[in-house]
């Protein structure tokens, strides 16, 4: 069967069609991707719905551009998204007085480390708390929960759990970069919850963000790994979402590397008009029945601003175990390694 005979639903409150076994090897993006090719249509004639606009600003070289159809189902569901979003801030509004860290500037808070490091768990229990404040009107960006917005997630998951999350990533990371826009565009605070593995994307996004004004800052959770396999098997026995170990194991790599060049002033300096990012934590999240702990602030350290051009935060060092941030901000070798060497 080929693309066009395949219609998307216009909204979540249509069911999607009954995909074949064949079409179930296939993602959402290629299944629902326009046949037609872009560069013989004009924007109005491409992009449409009510974040056309947002569209208009991706990177369609890297996205397949979906059906008009699917486009507005993509817009149902951001819609949905946004409107609890603006709820939740109604929510905290009424609740108490505004709950901010520092500047009046809109904050794009990104999450990193591996999968099942319970990164977004972490950070809800830190809101809470009080650990770490947020602007109230912040929308959370959180790609695996727009992913299970997608209708034909079920069919997937009964078709091939181990692969159902990689043939709905691409369309849930189109949308999660249209959700991102719209938020920007509305200079509304945001937590953009991911690995953070991807150093080039997210170095790019994050220029974008601190050119038009915002504060970034990134929150990483760290876990052993046996720990994070063991939270990824629970997981899939309640969502049906397996992950792949290996893809695990190399999340666990990637993402600390990531967090640390983007923290090296050198990197930060290529960025001409802003100063990213403005504060890095890092949280211990090993126990599941302790509070998690932050283990390194960026705001405590007395050379965070000072430091080398090829310095970065080690965030490897503190994964390890090898590095501890005393009392008074410094870092230094952990003293029981010390006395062992």
């Amino acid at each position: 069967m080929s693309n066009e005979s395949i219609v998307s639903p216009t909204s979540t409150n249509e069911p999607p069609p009954e995909l074949t076994p064949a079409q179930l090897t296939r993602s959402t993006a290629e299944l629902y991707a326009r046949p037609t090719p872009s560069s013989s249509l004009s924007d109005s004639d491409t992009h449409h719905g009510l974040y056309a606009a947002q569209r208009k600003e991706l990177d369609w070289k890297y996205h397949r551009i979906p059906t008009k159809e699917r486009q507005l189902l993509q817009d149902s569901i951001l819609s949905s998204v946004l409107a609890r979003a603006h709820r939740d801030c109604e929510r905290r509004r009424s609740d108490g007085p505004e709950e901010s860290d520092h500047s009046n500037k809109p904050l794009a808070l990104f999450t990193a480390g591996g999968m099942g490091a319970g990164k977004g768990h972490t950070l809800r229990e830190m809101l809470k708390d009080g650990t770490i404040r947020l602007p109230r009107d912040f929308v959370w960006v959180d790609p695996d929960a727009l992913a299970r917005e997608l209708p034909e997630r079920e069919q997937y998951l009964r078709a091939d759990a181990k692969t159902a999350s990689n043939k709905l990533h691409s369309e849930a990371a189109l949308l999660q970069e249209i959700l991102s826009e719209v938020a920007r565009s509305k200079r509304r605070s945001l937590v953009v919850d991911g690995s953070l593995s991807d150093c080039a994307w997210f170095s790019k996004l994050m220029k974008r963000y601190g050119a038009d004004g915002y504060d970034c800052e990134i929150v990483f959770v760290t876990a052993p790994e046996e720990k994070m396999l063991e939270r990824a098997q629970r997981r899939a026995k309640i969502t049906g979402r397996i992950t792949n170990p290996d893809a695990l194991k190399h999340s666990r790599e990637k993402s600390p590397q990531c967090v640390t060049q983007l923290s090296t002033p050198a990197h930060v300096r290529r960025c001409a008009k802003c100063d990213l990012p403005r504060r890095v934590r890092l949280v211990d999240n090993a126990s599941d029945d302790a509070p998690s702990r932050i283990v390194y602030d960026s705001d405590k350290d007395p050379i965070w601003r000072d430091r080398p051009d090829d310095a970065g935060v080690d965030v490897k060092g503190f994964v390890d175990g090898r590095l501890e941030q005393g009392e008074d901000g410094v870092v230094r070798e952990k003293a029981d390694r010390k006395a062992h060497m």
